[in-house]
């Protein structure tokens, strides 16, 4: 790729900019929520530091967009949480939509406008219908307008991108199942395979002695198996009952995990935990603030307590996280080193964190 090149400069300098009005905004808006200049530059200073985010927005990718409607989306509803106006649950709904379109893992973020909602309407003194309804709203159209207009353009649905790897989880989970396809069903054939060609495989990775050689195992198999297991069959299986190979795969998938859902939850959660197991000193940690902290703030939610702006934004970033790394463990696409990828979102859920502690007990917004 010609980087510096003509249109590719634009493009990466669109993105630069884009990335760095979108930090600006969301040190505004902790600015708006806080009535503190210093406080907004300590949000925003680390993010702008960070060289891993510089080098995906030096490189064309979507997920430089991504992150950058990521961070408008927490600043708008940071924005929204202290003034429910129309323009700021416009804003972020529309910007939850267009992290929808941009990549297939922003499918996450849905949660975010059933949870953030609440918390503007309790700040607010408005109803949840009002801060809901918006924000719902226009991200629906935009999804449905991409959606119709892909359609129109490939005159087909999307092919399944995530069916190769639930499909080669629900063959490598560990259990031993029977099929629940007739005989002479071409899907039988498959199913035998998998019972009778993977049963040295599973148990090589199941009888690891621990997580690390297990992952290891996990992934040299799913990498292996997941476009040339069977591949012949299932063409052959697909062109009979008038699917596409992914759907297929998909079919099977669902079978195994109906006989054995916990099974899948294993291996499923395998892949989650992967996600965070890069270096285990560092990301570990992370990994249990996210969690906690989405723990606390959905039982505080759930005792509809009201949030201060800063463990407001500590709360959604990390929901916003685990959503992610979730969803890339169940479908398989997305970034691997979650950790860096994420590290913006990270950042400012741990400084979020120690600032919702400073304006509780420290600053004269403690009352909140």
């Amino acid at each position: 790729m010609k980087t510096f090149s003509g249109d590719n400069f634009a493009i990466i300098t669109t993105q630069v900019w884009l990335f760095a009005l979108a930090v600006f905004y969301l040190s505004l808006s902790v600015r708006k929520n806080t009535d503190s200049n210093f406080l907004g530059i300590i949000i925003s200073l680390p993010v702008l530091l960070n060289p891993l985010v510089w080098d995906v927005h030096h490189t064309i990718l979507p997920h430089s967009f991504f992150l950058s409607f990521s961070l408008f989306a927490l600043a708008f509803f940071l924005s929204a949480f202290g003034r429910a106006w129309f323009f700021n649950l416009f804003a972020f709904g529309l910007c939850i939509g267009l992290c929808v379109i941009l990549e297939s893992f922003g499918w996450a973020y849905l949660i975010l406008l059933v949870i953030a909602p609440s918390l503007i309407a309790r700040k607010n003194n408005c109803s949840v219908i009002k801060a809901f309804i918006l924000p719902f709203i226009v991200c629906a159209i935009l999804v449905g307008l991409e959606t119709a207009t892909h359609h129109g353009v490939h005159e087909g649905q999307r092919d399944k991108l995530h069916a190769p790897h639930v499909f080669v989880s629900a063959i490598l989970m560990e259990t031993d199942q029977q099929s629940p396809y007739a005989e002479k069903d071409p899907r039988t054939r498959i199913w035998t395979m998998i019972e009778t060609d993977l049963a040295q495989v599973r148990s090589d990775i199941w009888q690891s002695p621990d997580f690390s050689s297990r992952i290891e195992k996990l992934k040299t198999y799913e990498q292996g198996l997941r476009d040339t297991f069977a591949s012949r069959e299932l063409n052959g299986a697909a062109a009979l009952l008038i699917k596409t190979p992914n759907e297929l795969r998909m079919d099977i998938a669902s079978a195994r995990i109906v006989q054995d859902p916990l099974a899948f939850f294993y291996i499923t959660f395998d892949h989650y935990r992967a996600l965070w197991h890069g270096d285990p000193m560092i990301t570990y940690p992370l990994w249990a603030m996210t969690i906690l902290c989405v723990v606390i703030g959905l039982w505080f939610w759930l005792l509809r307590a009201r949030f201060n702006a800063m463990f407001a934004l500590a709360f959604v970033s990390a929901l916003a996280i685990e959503a992610q790394t979730l969803w890339i463990a169940h479908v398989g696409v997305g970034p691997a080193d979650i950790v860096s990828v994420l590290s913006p979102l990270l950042s400012i859920c741990f400084l979020s964190i120690i600032l919702g502690f400073y304006i509780a007990f420290v600053s004269p917004l403690r009352n909140d």
